[in-house]
């Protein structure tokens, strides 16, 4: 019922699609679990929310950390023969339809409660904006614990149109994105730029012919990767900006082929929403000068879960709306009117909250794990962009004794992937401001191969030059040695899809993303390459006492 907590263990299923049609459909709210985040972070979200129920399947539950008070505990089926009680109320429309969970700028992630209301006014604007039918395709990639997930989930079945499942591997492989949006016939796809640029290098995507429309959002579009995507797709392309506080997305803009501004604008207002560019006195800036971005309308969130302090600090009563009870969201986002129409510029950030490969991250809750690590005396984490295709990455700079790849293992235990810096630099003390705080512009670039620290080993066979020339290229290095380890170059999920991708298709090797994450250096690799190869001629000792001209005829149907 109204305002109940439900956690649901939400991997990509239809299973979970009933089940959040039910929570909704009752008026509760439903916290969204990642079966892969570490165990700390799931153990955080659980202990913060107190949820009173629990769905999932049995083997996925009994991995997770046991909750103080207990849990209802429900099996998720898609099978309605199992349904059962009477029809369920409705939902109120001020009551809270979901908790986000979203990167903590105190250390730990903070739940943002959206209610009911919000939502819907959402779907029905973004119905609106699309004029989405029966005739659209849309593919659900996103996982439940971002909410652009509703936006391939509940717009399409408001207006009718189908939801396709993506594979488990479609949101981070472009070979397999391209697979599953040509083979659901796909008309409408949202992906973030960081993937959107590979997925435009994979050779399947001409088979796509049937995608009319892709929306951006997450990070910053590029100019350069507008134009990319125009030369290959014959769609239209949408850039869109919001914070999860907001509902999803609060700007938007059709990008036009052929416009050659030197900036993609994140747009107007969607409906029922209001954005202001305002000085710290909360009066408007002038057009052309930059302000920090304030939310308000419809879609501002009710605040965050158990955190009167941190709402009264971000949601502010607005001094602009007619509304009673009307607030405004202050994003920490630098923005400014520059274009004709009223369309916004994005500058960057006003405060340490970063965006990479899509995802919201806040650089204190990283610094604040690193420093529960017995070898950190110090730690300040940033987001960089030297150049090369590694693109925005964390890195990490320290004061101690530990080690990066202990501090790797460290953070894995409770931050996800996209979180772990990528670039480690140890110093002896960290730069500081005549007023005595960090010194982040000072910071130095870090050196070489982003924190490797192995001893440079050169390839040795023809399947070794190989796999170092794809990962350098890949990597944006000179050089990639077989001890070193892909991920502390620098390499990520997206460039690992990126690297199968080189071997694959370029090469002709026989290798999935699976085999990367098992054997991250390279001499790993080759070894699981050759097994692999190797594994295709057992039982050729079958083939004994046949003609030769017979043995060599099913040895040449075994390689096929």
């Amino acid at each position: 019922g109204p305002e109940v907590p439900v956690a649901v263990l939400a991997e990509r299923s239809l299973a979970t699609v009933v089940g959040l049609r039910a929570i909704a459909k009752a008026g509760g709210a439903y916290l969204p679990l990642d079966p892969a985040y570490p165990p700390e972070r799931l153990a955080w979200m659980l202990t913060d929310a107190r949820p009173r129920v629990l769905l999932g399947r049995p083997d996925q539950l009994d991995t997770l950390p046991a909750m103080e008070g207990g849990a209802i505990v429900v099996e998720l089926t898609a099978d309605p023969d199992e349904a059962g009680g009477p029809e369920p109320a409705g939902p109120l429309s001020d009551t809270v339809c979901y908790v986000m969970y979203t990167s903590g700028s105190t250390g730990r992630p903070k739940g943002v409660l959206i209610s009911h209301r919000a939502l819907v006014n959402r779907m029905l604007g973004f119905l609106s904006e699309f004029s989405l039918s029966d005739d659209d395709v849309l593919l659900q990639k996103t996982a439940f614990g971002f909410d652009p997930s509703l936006c391939e989930l509940v717009a399409p079945l408001l207006a009718g149109a189908r939801v396709a499942m993506a594979g488990p591997e479609s949101h981070r492989n472009p070979a397999a994105l391209a697979r599953d949006i040509a083979g659901y016939g796909i008309t409408f796809l949202q992906l973030v730029p960081s993937m959107l640029a590979p997925l435009l290098e994979e050779k399947g995507l001409a088979d796509c012919r049937g995608l009319r429309r892709v929306l951006c959002g997450g990070e910053v579009l590029s100019p350069a990767l507008r134009d990319a995507a125009f030369a290959r797709l014959d769609a239209e392309l949408y850039n869109y900006y919001g914070p999860t506080e907001c509902t999803i997305d609060s700007t938007f803009w059709r990008c036009r082929p052929g416009d050659g501004s030197a900036v993609v604008p994140i747009g107007r207002p969607v409906a029922n929403g209001q954005v202001y560019m305002l000085d710290r006195a909360l009066r408007p800036v002038p057009p052309g000068t930059v302000g920090e971005l304030y939310i308000g309308g419809a879609n501002v969130a009710r605040g965050y879960l158990g955190r009167p302090d941190l709402t009264a600090e971000r949601f502010l009563p607005d001094p602009y709306s007619s509304a009673p009870g009307g607030r405004l969201y202050r994003t920490g986002d630098l923005a400014r009117h520059r274009f004709p129409q009223g369309a916004i510029e994005y500058v960057g950030r006003a405060d340490l909250q970063v965006k990479v490969r899509g995802v919201r991250i806040e650089l204190a809750e990283i610094e604040s794990a690193l420093a529960r690590h017995p070898g950190v005396l110090q730690a300040v984490v940033t987001a960089r962009d030297d150049g090369g295709p590694v693109g925005r990455r964390l890195a990490a700079y320290l004061v101690g004794n530990a080690e990066p790849a202990e501090l790797r293992r460290f953070l894995a235990a409770e931050l996800p992937e996209v979180m772990i810096p990528a670039a480690w630099v140890k110093l002896d003390a960290l730069p500081l401001t005549p007023n005595g705080k960090v010194d982040r512009a000072a910071l130095p670039a870090p050196e070489g191969s982003a924190g490797a620290e192995v001893e440079y080993v050169p390839p040795s066979s023809p399947l070794e030059e190989t796999l170092a020339r794809a990962a350098a290229e890949t990597l944006g290095v000179e050089r990639v040695g077989m001890r070193d380890n892909f991920f502390d170059l620098g390499g990520h999920s997206l460039l690992a899809t990126q690297l199968v991708s080189r071997l694959t298709q370029e090469h002709g090797l026989d290798v999935d993303l699976q085999m990367v994450f098992q054997a991250p250096d390279l001499a790993g690799l080759a070894d699981r390459i050759v097994d692999r190869q190797l594994a295709q001629f057992e039982g050729l000792e079958e083939l004994e006492g046949e003609s030769l001209e017979e043995m060599l005829r099913q040895m040449e149907a075994r390689v096929e």
